[in-house]
């Protein structure tokens, strides 16, 4: 009872208060209406980014929907008239809502078109948002064609038809030079090349040596080392280091039973470029056939490491690898 007391007293006060100062209560509703404002504001600030994302996301569906009726609208004047028509001349006919370079709901819209064809963009108005492309196929977006790399057949002729244009640019030689090597015309190469250098000797300096080298690696196949050997020989005038040609040399003192400068050019070769494994088998096989085993099985490693670090011929590692088996079965037999 005391407790209810108390409370009928404490509203009876608050009664007297609020009847006897008028005053406070307009403070009040001030404060609440502050405190209300405040709450909105904070509410609004929270659902703001949401109410963007959605209104964007709407201007989104919006444009995709009017893309796909700019191109029904395209597909039928094209049908009816033969042609396709930009945006203003679309705007102009009642079969767009927009014009060139306009904007209708968050969207800006450029165009091309053509008797062949159409592209209109949509571009949205403000940043980090989705452009859509749609051009005569009617796909949104659709990736540009990748362009199909040229045979070697292809990139031939139109190093042919440029040679042929500029007979007097050494570039376009070189260019055929090294068109031809790719489809192996080696000798058609070599010509290409010192057409290249009689015009400009250094911008043809590389392509000559190569040109050289294909043809005297060719000549050599064909069993033709007296031919080869003045092509090789030249080569290495040109770049003496090259261990390619030098291991090419090699060979064709070899197959001419020039045996002191076979082993010449193996060595030098080795030392121009320890990859070489047509220099280092060459190197071997002498050696061996010399007598001179300790050094042979050395090189012949060099050729089996080779072939596991790069590219070497199969050949050429299973050969040097049956070298060594060969090499150390002897010695096996010696010391027992």
């Amino acid at each position: 009872m005391k407790t209810l007391a108390l409370l009928l007293l404490i509203s009876a006060g608050s009664l007297a208060v609020t009847v006897e100062r008028p005053e406070l209560r307009a403070v009040r509703r001030r404060r609440r209406l502050a405190s209300l404002a405040v709450a909105l504001l904070i509410l609004a600030a929270l659902l703001y980014p949401d109410y963007l994302r959605w209104r964007r996301a709407g201007y989104d569906q919006g444009a995709v929907e009017l893309l796909r009726s700019l191109h029904k609208a395209e597909v039928q004047h094209h049908k009816a008239h033969g042609t396709y028509l930009p945006l203003d001349k679309m705007k102009a006919a009642g079969l767009s809502p927009v014009e060139e370079g306009g904007i209708f709901e968050g969207y800006s819209y450029t165009s091309s078109a053509s008797d062949k064809g159409y592209t209109i963009v949509a571009r949205p108005t403000w940043p980090d948002g989705q452009s859509y492309t749609l051009d005569t196929s009617g796909y949104l977006n659709r990736p540009a064609p990748e362009k199909r790399a040229k045979t070697p057949e292809e990139k031939l002729a139109l190093a042919r038809e440029a040679a042929e244009k500029a007979p007097q640019d050494a570039t376009a030689w070189v260019r055929l030079s090294e068109a031809l090597a790719v489809t192996g015309r080696y000798a058609e190469a070599l010509s290409a090349a010192r057409r290249a250098w009689n015009l400009n000797p250094t911008a043809a300096r590389r392509v000559l040596c190569d040109a050289l080298i294909y043809r005297g690696g060719e000549l050599l196949e064909l069993g033709k080392p007296r031919e080869a050997l003045p092509l090789l020989v030249e080569s290495t005038r040109l770049e003496e280091n090259d261990a390619d040609a030098l291991a090419l040399l090699g060979d064709a003192y070899r197959a001419l039973g020039r045996e002191t400068e076979a082993l010449q050019s193996y060595r030098k070769a080795t030392r121009s470029g320890l990859s070489s494994a047509r220099a280092w088998l060459g190197l071997a096989q002498m050696l061996e056939a010399r007598g001179e085993v300790k050094e042979a099985a050395q090189a012949y490693l060099y050729v089996v490491d080779i072939g596991d670090e790069t590219h070497a011929p199969d050949a050429w590692v299973h050969e040097a690898s049956t070298a060594l088996k060969r090499i150390h079965g002897r010695e096996d037999a010696r010391q027992r």
